[in-house]
């Protein structure tokens, strides 16, 4: 089945990309580390390219992964594919689907063009799995077909098609340059300058922390990580409910404490991963780059009992109490020792150990106090 019109564009250009156009040729932005040793100098692959072999792919297993989405081949009049930004692994298009009534459906498609990209989709095909039965329904968006694809020169493609969370958008921490403070701001091409209020934000990190601890498997350790706001793993709607949360990237869910023969670790070491998970948690939901890709940005105070809320919540007895029996355990000086061990242990991001080693103590503080309102 060949589909009557595919249309290509790159996120916010209205006219669509054709083989005439400049861009068509040039060089689809990729981390030339990714391709490894595989080539003295990495191929180039070319926006052209990149939308050639996504075409190609809904007109062959593609259009299979469309009837799981509940959309028969049929039915498409258009197929618009929409180039939405370029990730460290995937690139990932917004696929709009218009039937002959003129209605759209849109679907989400993440494209790795690397080695690594193709990894780490396997990887996180594997980790979404394990982490859905876990979390409330909705959460995770939904999966409709995985697939490798060769593209021009022999170059393996991955095409994921997933759920397109329409309404929701990606956030990060930002300056309001109506009052110059730190605040959340909400990426919605429709409203740029939104930002969330005080008690949005408090929700945001509450339950960002509580879909984190549900995540978490106390008994073998296993956690969703890496994950950092900078990624856009969670994505977020405004309306007049509040805000909701839903995660949608888990590029690895592992035990932080193995053993030579793979069992679950001892109740001692379940006890002490649990606690560093706690530790750690609060730690990452507070950091994050400006705007997404600048320079790296701090949380708010008012951030440190949302998340403690969230992960409290999140947990399920006993573990629950467990943690609270460690906690009541820490002296007041041991909050920051750990809490340096952890980031030291954890650093994700270029000059982390910097801006953690300033932030470290007044974070000690407001934990302890945030933990002691929870008792």
């Amino acid at each position: 089945m060949v589909f009557m019109d595919f249309r290509f564009y790159i996120a916010g250009d209205r006219k669509p990309l054709t083989k005439a156009h400049p861009k068509w040729t040039k060089p689809l932005p990729v981390a030339a580390e990714h391709f490894g040793q595989i080539a003295k100098a990495p191929p180039t692959i070319t926006y052209g390219d990149y939308f050639k072999t996504v075409s190609a792919y809904f007109n062959d297993i593609g259009a299979s992964h469309l009837a799981e989405a509940h959309h028969e081949i049929s039915a498409c009049r258009q197929i618009d594919i929409v180039l939405e930004k370029h990730g460290a692994f995937y690139h990932p298009a917004r696929i709009v689907i218009v039937d002959a009534g003129r209605r759209e459906r849109w679907l989400a498609l993440n494209v790795a063009v690397t080695p690594v990209g193709l990894e780490v989709m396997e990887s996180e095909m594997a980790a979404m799995c394990r982490v859905r039965s876990r979390m409330p329904e909705g959460i995770l968006p939904g999966v409709y077909g995985q697939a490798w694809i060769e593209g021009p020169d022999g170059i393996r493609y991955g095409m994921l098609l997933t759920e397109w969370l329409r309404g929701f958008h990606e956030f990060h921490l930002a300056r309001d340059r109506r009052t110059g403070t730190l605040g959340v701001r909400v990426w919605d091409p429709l409203a740029p300058d939104t930002f969330l209020n005080a008690v949005q934000e408090a929700d945001l990190y509450r339950q960002a922390a509580e879909l984190l601890a549900r995540a978490y498997d106390p008994e073998t350790t296993a956690q969703i990580y890496p994950w950092h706001h900078a990624s856009g793993d969670f994505v977020l709607r405004v309306d007049t409910a509040g805000v909701t949360l839903k995660l949608i990237s888990v590029r690895q869910y592992a035990s932080t404490l193995a053993t030579e023969r793979g069992d679950s670790p001892d109740s001692d070491g379940q006890t002490l991963a649990l606690l560093v998970f706690f530790l750690n948690t609060t730690l990452r939901l507070r950091l994050d780059r400006l705007d997404g890709t600048g320079p790296l940005a701090w949380a708010g105070a008012a951030a440190v009992p949302a998340a403690v809320k969230g992960l409290f919540s999140g947990l399920a007895e006993p573990w629950c109490q467990i943690l609270r029996q460690s906690l009541a355990g820490l002296k007041p000086s041991h909050y920051g020792e750990l809490l340096r061990a952890v980031a030291e242990r954890y650093q994700l991001m270029p000059g982390e150990s910097t801006l953690l080693a300033r932030e470290i103590d007044a974070h000690a503080a407001l934990l302890l106090a945030a933990v002691a309102a929870e008792a």
